[in-house]
């Protein structure tokens, strides 16, 4: 487990004070509010021998309030010209429980920006954390496109346009 999977087991299991206990659930009940006027994009991870997603990203799977305007974003790599079950690699997380609510977008770039504490380069990078910024801009585009639109539908128009005809499960 990483470190935000153990404290959302302590506080699960009540093995965490009162104060903290009371700090999660005024973030869980700022996440169902910003989902009002929002959608939610979470991170997946980039660990590929996990075989769930991290409890952070498959919060909406304990809390179903949350489920409402929340994404869950994962790192694919797109190797080739085309989209197909050979050209498209996860590199990351997968979606594990946040399966009804979880995407994939390519995530890797040449040419990030890198300091190694002396020097500034460029060198390859990728990662969920990439990917999720993509949606999130994907998500802004539908809502100029769509100002009527709910979080919530905004939320589903992402997930129903996402290409998974290469897809075969597991």
């Amino acid at each position: 487990l990483d470190n935000y999977d153990k404290t959302f087991s302590w506080i699960i299991n009540g093995a965490i004070d009162s104060n903290a206990v009371t700090s999660w659930s005024n973030y869980i009940s700022a996440l169902n509010s910003l989902q009002e006027k929002s959608v939610i994009v979470f991170a997946l991870g980039n660990i590929t021998h996990h075989v769930d997603a991290s409890m952070m990203a498959a919060l909406p799977t304990f809390y179903s309030d949350l489920s409402e305007a929340f994404l869950a974003v994962g790192y694919a790599k797109i190797e080739g010209t085309t989209i197909n079950g050979s050209t498209v690699v996860r590199h990351g997380t997968p979606c594990g429980q946040a399966e009804q609510y979880c995407l994939f977008a390519h995530g890797y770039y040449n040419g990030v920006g890198w300091y190694n504490g002396s020097t500034s380069t460029y060198k390859e990078g990728g990662g969920s954390s990439f990917s999720s910024p993509l949606v999130s801009g994907a998500v802004v585009l539908l809502s100029q496109a769509f100002p009527n639109h709910t979080p919530s539908q905004l939320r589903e128009r992402i997930l129903l346009g996402a290409n998974n005809s290469f897809f075969t499960h597991d």
